[in-house]
Protein backbone atom coordinates (compact mmCIF):
# COMPACT_ATOMS: atom_id res chain seq x y z
CA UNK A 1 0.00 0.00 0.00
CA UNK A 2 1.35 3.39 -1.00
CA UNK A 3 2.22 5.65 1.91
CA UNK A 4 0.53 9.04 1.74
CA UNK A 5 1.68 12.06 3.72
CA UNK A 6 -1.04 13.31 6.04
CA UNK A 7 -1.68 17.01 6.49
CA UNK A 8 -2.21 19.12 9.59
CA UNK A 9 -3.33 22.76 9.56
CA UNK A 10 -3.03 24.89 12.71
CA UNK A 11 -4.89 28.22 12.92
CA UNK A 12 -3.41 30.86 15.25
CA UNK A 13 -5.43 33.99 15.99
CA UNK A 14 -3.57 35.33 19.05
CA UNK A 15 -0.43 37.45 19.24
CA UNK A 16 2.73 37.37 21.32
CA UNK A 17 0.85 38.25 24.51
CA UNK A 18 -1.23 35.05 24.63
CA UNK A 19 -0.21 31.52 25.60
CA UNK A 20 -2.30 29.97 22.79
CA UNK A 21 0.23 31.19 20.22
CA UNK A 22 2.96 29.14 21.87
CA UNK A 23 0.54 26.22 22.26
CA UNK A 24 -0.26 26.36 18.54
CA UNK A 25 3.44 26.25 17.60
CA UNK A 26 3.94 23.33 19.98
CA UNK A 27 1.13 21.40 18.29
CA UNK A 28 2.56 22.20 14.85
CA UNK A 29 6.07 21.02 15.76
CA UNK A 30 4.65 17.89 17.33
CA UNK A 31 2.80 17.15 14.11
CA UNK A 32 6.02 17.49 12.13
CA UNK A 33 7.77 15.11 14.50
CA UNK A 34 4.93 12.63 13.90
CA UNK A 35 5.57 12.80 10.16
CA UNK A 36 2.72 15.11 9.16
CA UNK A 37 2.92 17.85 6.56
CA UNK A 38 2.12 20.90 8.68
CA UNK A 39 0.90 24.39 7.76
CA UNK A 40 0.21 27.30 10.10
CA UNK A 41 -2.34 29.96 9.17
CA UNK A 42 -2.02 33.28 10.99
CA UNK A 43 -4.98 35.63 11.16
CA UNK A 44 -6.13 38.54 13.33
CA UNK A 45 -3.52 39.22 16.04
CA UNK A 46 -1.74 36.01 15.06
CA UNK A 47 0.16 37.84 12.33
CA UNK A 48 1.98 39.83 15.03
CA UNK A 49 4.08 36.81 16.03
CA UNK A 50 5.91 36.81 12.67
CA UNK A 51 6.88 40.49 12.75
CA UNK A 52 10.66 40.64 13.00
CA UNK A 53 11.91 40.44 16.61
CA UNK A 54 8.35 40.71 18.00
CA UNK A 55 8.45 37.21 19.52
CA UNK A 56 11.98 37.46 20.92
CA UNK A 57 10.86 38.00 24.51
CA UNK A 58 7.87 35.62 24.55
CA UNK A 59 8.45 32.47 26.58
CA UNK A 60 5.54 30.53 28.05
CA UNK A 61 7.05 27.93 30.34
CA UNK A 62 7.36 24.99 30.20
CA UNK A 63 7.13 25.41 26.41
CA UNK A 64 10.06 26.49 24.27
CA UNK A 65 10.55 30.23 23.54
CA UNK A 66 8.18 31.35 20.80
CA UNK A 67 10.92 32.79 18.53
CA UNK A 68 12.87 29.53 18.69
CA UNK A 69 9.79 27.49 17.79
CA UNK A 70 9.07 29.75 14.80
CA UNK A 71 12.65 29.40 13.56
CA UNK A 72 12.53 25.63 14.05
CA UNK A 73 9.19 25.36 12.23
CA UNK A 74 10.46 27.22 9.15
CA UNK A 75 13.81 25.38 9.20
CA UNK A 76 12.04 22.01 9.17
CA UNK A 77 10.02 22.95 6.09
CA UNK A 78 6.72 24.00 7.62
CA UNK A 79 4.36 26.23 5.63
CA UNK A 80 3.76 29.56 7.36
CA UNK A 81 0.89 31.59 5.90
CA UNK A 82 -0.27 35.05 7.04
CA UNK A 83 -3.59 36.72 6.29
CA UNK A 84 -2.76 39.52 3.85
CA UNK A 85 -5.55 41.92 4.93
CA UNK A 86 -4.56 41.39 8.59
CA UNK A 87 -0.94 42.24 7.77
CA UNK A 88 -1.85 45.33 5.77
CA UNK A 89 -4.32 46.60 8.39
CA UNK A 90 -1.43 46.73 10.87
CA UNK A 91 0.76 48.69 8.49
CA UNK A 92 3.24 45.84 8.05
CA UNK A 93 5.04 45.17 4.79
CA UNK A 94 6.60 41.90 3.69
CA UNK A 95 9.98 43.26 4.78
CA UNK A 96 8.66 43.59 8.33
CA UNK A 97 8.04 39.84 8.58
CA UNK A 98 10.44 37.01 9.33
CA UNK A 99 11.78 34.91 6.48
CA UNK A 100 9.54 32.03 5.44
CA UNK A 101 6.16 33.76 5.67
CA UNK A 102 3.83 33.54 2.65
CA UNK A 103 1.18 36.20 2.10
CA UNK A 104 -0.53 35.90 -1.26
CA UNK A 105 -3.09 33.44 -2.54
CA UNK A 106 -4.28 31.96 0.75
CA UNK A 107 -7.52 33.63 1.81
CA UNK A 108 -10.65 33.37 -0.30
CA UNK A 109 -12.25 36.80 -0.77
CA UNK A 110 -14.91 35.91 -3.35
CA UNK A 111 -18.60 36.11 -2.34
CA UNK A 112 -19.96 32.95 -0.72
CA UNK A 113 -22.24 31.20 -3.25
CA UNK A 114 -25.16 31.01 -0.78
CA UNK A 115 -28.04 33.47 -0.41
CA UNK A 116 -27.48 34.85 3.08
CA UNK A 117 -29.35 38.13 2.37
CA UNK A 118 -32.10 37.24 4.82
CA UNK A 119 -29.76 37.14 7.76
CA UNK A 120 -26.67 39.19 6.90
CA UNK A 121 -27.82 41.93 9.29
CA UNK A 122 -27.02 39.54 12.14
CA UNK A 123 -23.37 39.48 11.06
CA UNK A 124 -22.79 43.19 11.87
CA UNK A 125 -22.59 43.16 15.62
CA UNK A 126 -21.62 46.22 17.64
CA UNK A 127 -19.47 45.49 20.70
CA UNK A 128 -19.06 47.51 23.83
CA UNK A 129 -15.62 48.92 24.58
CA UNK A 130 -15.08 46.22 27.20
CA UNK A 131 -16.08 43.25 25.04
CA UNK A 132 -14.05 44.50 22.06
CA UNK A 133 -10.72 44.24 23.90
CA UNK A 134 -7.98 42.03 22.50
CA UNK A 135 -8.40 39.56 25.35
CA UNK A 136 -12.06 38.94 24.45
CA UNK A 137 -12.01 38.91 20.65
CA UNK A 138 -10.98 36.11 18.29
CA UNK A 139 -10.68 33.36 20.87
CA UNK A 140 -10.89 30.69 18.18
CA UNK A 141 -9.00 27.48 17.50
CA UNK A 142 -8.92 25.18 14.49
CA UNK A 143 -7.00 21.91 14.15
CA UNK A 144 -7.34 20.20 10.77
CA UNK A 145 -5.80 17.02 9.36
CA UNK A 146 -6.78 14.53 6.67
CA UNK A 147 -9.16 12.62 8.96
CA UNK A 148 -9.86 14.93 11.89
CA UNK A 149 -11.17 18.45 12.50
CA UNK A 150 -11.62 20.37 15.72
CA UNK A 151 -13.12 23.86 15.54
CA UNK A 152 -13.81 26.06 18.57
CA UNK A 153 -15.40 29.45 17.85
CA UNK A 154 -16.40 32.40 19.97
CA UNK A 155 -18.76 34.50 17.85
CA UNK A 156 -20.09 37.48 19.73
CA UNK A 157 -21.54 36.13 22.97
CA UNK A 158 -22.00 32.49 22.05
CA UNK A 159 -19.68 29.53 21.67
CA UNK A 160 -19.63 26.82 19.02
CA UNK A 161 -17.61 23.61 18.93
CA UNK A 162 -17.40 21.14 16.04
CA UNK A 163 -15.45 17.91 16.42
CA UNK A 164 -15.32 15.59 13.40
CA UNK A 165 -13.59 12.31 12.52
CA UNK A 166 -13.64 10.75 9.07
CA UNK A 167 -12.79 7.05 8.93
CA UNK A 168 -11.57 5.06 5.94
CA UNK A 169 -14.79 3.12 6.56
CA UNK A 170 -17.70 5.60 6.33
CA UNK A 171 -19.70 3.53 8.82
CA UNK A 172 -17.27 4.66 11.54
CA UNK A 173 -17.48 8.41 10.90
CA UNK A 174 -18.47 10.70 13.77
CA UNK A 175 -19.27 14.39 14.28
CA UNK A 176 -20.21 16.36 17.39
CA UNK A 177 -21.68 19.86 17.59
CA UNK A 178 -22.01 21.97 20.75
CA UNK A 179 -23.57 25.39 21.04
CA UNK A 180 -24.21 27.67 24.03
CA UNK A 181 -24.64 31.30 25.01
CA UNK A 182 -26.09 34.46 23.52
CA UNK A 183 -26.59 38.15 24.19
CA UNK A 184 -30.29 38.10 25.12
CA UNK A 185 -32.21 36.76 28.10
CA UNK A 186 -32.72 33.09 28.91
CA UNK A 187 -36.07 32.79 27.10
CA UNK A 188 -34.82 33.96 23.71
CA UNK A 189 -31.60 31.94 24.03
CA UNK A 190 -33.66 28.84 24.78
CA UNK A 191 -35.79 29.48 21.69
CA UNK A 192 -32.66 29.52 19.56
CA UNK A 193 -31.63 26.25 21.19
CA UNK A 194 -35.02 24.75 20.28
CA UNK A 195 -34.54 25.94 16.69
CA UNK A 196 -31.17 24.15 16.58
CA UNK A 197 -32.79 21.04 18.05
CA UNK A 198 -35.43 20.92 15.31
CA UNK A 199 -32.95 21.55 12.48
CA UNK A 200 -30.30 19.10 13.67
CA UNK A 201 -32.87 16.38 14.39
CA UNK A 202 -34.03 16.71 10.80
CA UNK A 203 -30.51 15.97 9.55
CA UNK A 204 -30.08 12.69 11.47
CA UNK A 205 -28.32 14.09 14.54
CA UNK A 206 -29.00 12.81 18.04
CA UNK A 207 -29.71 16.03 19.97
CA UNK A 208 -30.04 17.02 23.63
CA UNK A 209 -30.96 20.50 24.88
CA UNK A 210 -30.66 22.06 28.33
CA UNK A 211 -31.54 25.75 28.55
CA UNK A 212 -29.34 27.39 25.85
CA UNK A 213 -26.91 24.45 25.58
CA UNK A 214 -27.27 22.20 22.53
CA UNK A 215 -25.27 19.00 22.09
CA UNK A 216 -25.70 17.07 18.83
CA UNK A 217 -23.97 13.90 17.65
CA UNK A 218 -23.99 11.73 14.57
CA UNK A 219 -21.88 8.62 14.23
CA UNK A 220 -21.64 5.36 12.38
CA UNK A 221 -24.20 4.85 9.66
CA UNK A 222 -25.94 8.16 10.47
CA UNK A 223 -22.68 10.03 9.67
CA UNK A 224 -21.85 8.18 6.47
CA UNK A 225 -22.49 11.32 4.35
CA UNK A 226 -20.07 13.45 6.38
CA UNK A 227 -19.66 16.15 3.74
CA UNK A 228 -23.40 16.85 3.85
CA UNK A 229 -23.47 17.05 7.65
CA UNK A 230 -20.47 19.37 7.80
CA UNK A 231 -21.99 21.69 5.22
CA UNK A 232 -25.16 21.88 7.29
CA UNK A 233 -23.15 22.72 10.40
CA UNK A 234 -21.28 25.41 8.48
CA UNK A 235 -24.55 27.00 7.43
CA UNK A 236 -25.84 26.84 11.01
CA UNK A 237 -22.72 28.57 12.36
CA UNK A 238 -23.45 31.52 10.07
CA UNK A 239 -27.23 31.50 10.40
CA UNK A 240 -27.46 31.29 14.18
CA UNK A 241 -25.23 34.26 14.96
CA UNK A 242 -27.41 36.81 16.81
CA UNK A 243 -30.50 34.74 15.96
CA UNK A 244 -31.61 34.91 19.59
CA UNK A 245 -32.32 38.63 19.13
CA UNK A 246 -35.13 37.84 16.66
CA UNK A 247 -36.67 35.10 18.83
CA UNK A 248 -39.42 37.34 20.20
CA UNK A 249 -42.03 34.54 20.29
CA UNK A 250 -42.29 30.76 20.01
CA UNK A 251 -43.72 31.13 16.50
CA UNK A 252 -40.34 32.44 15.33
CA UNK A 253 -38.83 29.00 15.94
CA UNK A 254 -40.97 27.44 13.21
CA UNK A 255 -40.47 30.41 10.89
CA UNK A 256 -36.68 30.18 11.18
CA UNK A 257 -36.80 26.41 10.65
CA UNK A 258 -38.60 26.97 7.36
CA UNK A 259 -36.24 29.75 6.33
CA UNK A 260 -33.17 27.67 7.10
CA UNK A 261 -34.61 24.72 5.20
CA UNK A 262 -34.86 26.89 2.07
CA UNK A 263 -31.30 28.19 2.53
CA UNK A 264 -29.96 24.66 3.05
CA UNK A 265 -31.76 23.37 -0.04
CA UNK A 266 -30.25 26.15 -2.13
CA UNK A 267 -26.76 25.67 -0.70
CA UNK A 268 -26.86 21.89 -1.09
CA UNK A 269 -28.16 22.10 -4.66
CA UNK A 270 -31.39 20.26 -3.91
Amino acid sequence: MENQTRNLVVLITHGIDHELSSAGLTVALGGMTAGLKVSIFLTSSGVDIVRRRAADTTHVEPLEPLAEMLTDFVRRGGNLWACTPCVKSRGYTEDDLIDGVTLEGVWQSNPVPVDFSSFMSSMTRTFSADSAGVNRMGQNLAVVSDHYLHLSLKLGYHFTLIDCYRSEDDSRNSVQFRFAGGVTGAVRRSRRARFLFEVLKGFDFSVTVKDDLVVARAKGWMARDLNRLMRILGLLVAYTRQLDVSMVSDSRIFEHCQEFEHIAEEAMGN
